[in-house]
């Protein structure tokens, strides 16, 4: 089992961001939508592109407090989590989980706080991430979560399995056009 990571006792919203350091003030709207939030275990947020569903989706898994974050993602994604992740202060270690087979073998998944990924390397690599995290506590992020708006896709299925009893977010600004959907 890993080491958890010591960080303060957070009294409200405005001691973890002080910690964390944001590079920007949370506008009025996403400290409303982290305070609501909070007492969710499964969460979307559906705010138009471009209005912070990261930062906020960001404060909110560093609020539950989880040993790992999973954050789902289309590969153009990938360097801006990255980027966005460590330029905050003290959020854990960060890893980026792609390569070939034998390269995303190799990496022990264990040490790092956020893990990075695109769906297919999740859904390809599921029985692997299930096995390393064992029990742990994990959210899973879902950016462009209309990757998994079709209930009867493997997408949707791996996320709602490997979520069952964890914390979940969805994330998307992308409108659906079924109801279904």
């Amino acid at each position: 089992m890993t080491k958890r990571r010591v960080v303060p006792d957070f009294n409200d919203l405005d001691d973890l961001l002080a910690y964390h350091k944001l590079p920007f003030t949370l506008r009025d709207d996403q400290r409303e939508d982290v305070e609501n939030l909070y007492v969710f275990d499964r969460i979307a947020l559906f705010n138009e592109v471009g209005t912070g569903k990261t930062a906020t989706s960001t404060v909110l898994a560093l609020a539950w407090d989880t040993e790992h974050n999973i954050v789902l993602m289309p590969p153009i994604l990938l360097r801006q989590w990255r980027r966005w992740l460590e330029s905050l202060h003290d959020v854990g270690e960060v890893l980026v989980y792609r390569g070939t087979p034998t390269q995303r073998q190799a990496m022990d998944l264990t040490k790092y706080r956020w893990l990075l990924m695109t769906i297919q390397i999740f859904k390809s690599d599921l029985p692997r991430i299930k096995k390393a995290l064992g029990e742990r506590s994990i959210t899973t992020i879902v950016d462009e979560g209309h990757s998994i708006k079709n209930v009867g896709s493997a997408n949707h299925k791996a996320v709602r399995d490997f979520a069952m009893g964890q914390k979940l977010q969805v994330l998307t600004g992308t409108p659906i056009s079924s109801p279904g959907d």
